[in-house]
């Protein structure tokens, strides 16, 4: 009697299908299997995760996408908190489609549940849209504090695509766009034309974001080479000896040598960097590009400014000289001499130009190019010197 009860029980047994989250119709089929395995299989493996509760669950899911799992077998702990089969269906959706990680390289997740004598184990399985190389590529950072580096490095190094996975961060895809430009316009000379950004981002839970950016040079990669090396070997200052001049004069060592190295034009198609240094012409992105290249060599803090100049759109500069701030137009010292544009405070360059006052230094330095040119005639070449040492040196 026994042995055909026995019989009867093996012949109802059910075999488990697969239930896949996040598939066009969100549909789950599950078939649940009770059963008494050999001893031999039903001690779990070291390796096995054995979770209590649904957050622990998501974590598993999350840990699988970020380690680049393709199956892993799950444990449930005796005393699960929930009910095991739905909760597996809402953690593979909630994880597929509100993980910005998952949402970006994984196609679905399924799972073979099994329930064994008073537990449940589930064979989970990741099918990625991305390749592995792919997956590895991404640049994972807590905060978004930290992409600027790596968006310097990879821009130059000539990086065309880069993914950037930051657990926390406030940019939109338009944010992340003005990061990609403003750390391009620290420091220029990394790229010989400023590069175009297209960003697409996806949003996970929180605060975590994903952004996929691709970077275009407008130069085909031996180009942009040769001429980032161009521009890299220049010697900007003519051997000049800058190593006990002060942080205004250095500044203003900048400024004089490029207004007699570069033409100003108000062709806006001569807007880089290589246009300004290499060309030796360009408008007024183009000087103010160079004016940041030439602080840099000399050790001073620059950036540019975009703005208007008499109501049409400009740039210039804003430099830091012992700690305080001040605006610089080589342009305009360029067309009407220095004084006309180096060293200019808020209140003296409000008017003829406009900016957005609360995206830059507020410019209150005390010094004025005046005092710094009668002060420095006597100490270091003068502009007059440095042109006349350029025109020997083309």
């Amino acid at each position: 009697m026994r042995k055909r009860l026995t019989a009867l029980l093996l012949l109802a047994a059910a075999a488990v299908t697969l239930c896949g989250c996040g598939s066009f119709f969100d549909k789950e089929y599950v078939v649940e299997t009770r059963y008494e395995p050999p001893a031999k299989l039903s001690v779990a493996a070291p390796d096995d995760a054995a979770v209590a509760s649904f957050d622990e669950l998501q974590d598993v899911l999350r840990s699988m996408v970020t380690e680049g799992d393709q199956s892993r077998l799950l444990r449930f702990d005796p005393v699960y908190a929930g009910d095991v089969s739905a909760d597996l269906a809402n953690a593979c959706w909630q994880v597929r489609t509100q993980d910005a990680l998952c949402a970006y390289c994984v196609e679905n997740i399924s799972y073979e549940l099994t329930r064994l004598l008073g537990r449940y184990e589930a064979l989970l399985s990741v099918n990625y849209g991305k390749t592995e190389a792919e997956r590895d590529s991404i640049v994972h950072l807590p905060y978004a504090a930290e992409a600027a580096e790596v968006l310097y490095d990879a821009m130059e190094a000539g990086q065309r695509s880069l993914v950037l996975l930051i657990e926390r961060s406030s940019y939109t895809a338009e944010g992340m766009e003005d990061l990609v430009l403003d750390t391009y316009r620290r420091d220029p000379a990394i790229s010989p034309l400023e590069p175009t950004v297209l960003v697409d981002m996806i949003s996970g839970a929180d605060t975590q974001r994903l952004y996929v950016l691709e970077l275009d040079y407008g130069l085909p990669e031996a180009e942009r080479v040769a001429r980032r090396d161009e521009i890299a070997a220049l010697d900007l200052l003519l051997g000049t000896d800058v190593s006990g001049l002060s942080e205004a004069e250095r500044a203003l060592l900048a400024c004089s040598a490029l207004i007699v190295r570069s033409r100003y034009t108000a062709d806006p198609a001569k807007n880089s960097l290589y246009d300004a240094l290499i060309g030796r012409e360009a408008d007024s992105r183009g000087f103010a590009l160079a004016y940041v290249t030439y602080c840099r060599r000399l050790g001073l803090s620059c950036e540019l400014v975009q703005g208007q100049y008499e109501q049409a759109d400009y740039c210039w500069n804003i430099v830091q000289i012992d700690g305080a701030y001040y605006h610089v137009d080589t342009a305009a010292c360029y067309r009407d001499g220095l004084e006309a544009g180096f060293l200019l405070d808020d209140e003296s360059a409000w008017g003829a130009y406009r900016w957005d006052y609360f995206s830059y230094p507020h410019c209150t330095g005390p010094l004025r190019c005046a005092d710094l040119l009668r002060a420095s005639s006597a100490q270091t070449d003068t502009p007059q010197q440095i042109s006349d040492e350029a025109e020997k040196n083309p």
